[in-house]
């Protein structure tokens, strides 16, 4: 907690032109083979093993659970693993993540997106960020996806990206200030810390 944390700036952000905002509905992306949506395994809580090696994953971000691969192959032949980039998402509320890594499998009623950036005109982390910014219990396939310029999609990608890791270091002082909470007041309250009184005089120079 007694490290700062550097400030943040997009410094290669600059006016453009306005025009129209172009947005699409999900569904219509789906349709058109932009965006592949695959859905979600039915994984059984009997079936989990926290030593097996695959992450079982799902769109609100907890932690992980696993599943070892044998028990996978025999069970879960059709479970669709994810790819690095792909969008884990669920409809209500509407919630999605990035999976940077991959090589998971998703658990129902989670579901996966996988644009195409180039051609959809959005990127996973932007598909994934205006997810999270929707409101209300509307149908996925209605859900409306801005239509990026395609010389910013990637562009658009890199500064999310920047702005994720931001926004881990100020998660990761977050906790760090509940854990100071938890142990001053069990600290004290144990007698093993004692805050003195603060020395609000001025010291002579």
């Amino acid at each position: 907690t007694r490290e700062p944390i550097p400030g943040f700036d997009l410094p290669e952000a600059r006016p453009g032109t306005p025009g129209p905002n172009v947005t699409r509905a999900l569904g219509e992306l789906v349709d058109a083979g932009l965006i592949v949506r695959q859905s979600g395994s039915r994984i059984s809580d009997d079936d989990l093993d926290p030593a097996g090696s695959v992450r079982v994953i799902t769109a609100d971000r907890g932690e992980p659970r696993w599943i070892d691969r044998l028990v996978e192959a025999s069970r879960y032949r059709s479970a669709v693993h994810t790819e690095p980039g792909d969008v884990v998402f669920s409809t209500n509320p509407p919630t999605a993540f990035v999976d940077e890594t991959g090589g998971a499998i998703v658990a129902s009623p989670s579901r996966i997106l996988r644009p195409d950036s180039a051609r959809a005109g959005i990127g996973s982390r932007a598909l994934a960020a205006t997810i999270n910014r929707l409101r209300g219990n509307a149908e996925w396939k209605t859900w409306q996806i801005p239509r990026l310029p395609a010389d910013q999609v990637e562009r658009v990608e890199a500064a999310l990206g920047a702005v994720d890791e931001h926004l881990s270091e100020i998660r990761k002082h977050e906790a760090a200030a509940a854990d100071l909470v938890t142990s001053l007041i069990q600290g004290v309250a144990a007698g093993s810390v004692t805050l003195d009184e603060p020395d609000t005089e001025k010291k002579a120079g």
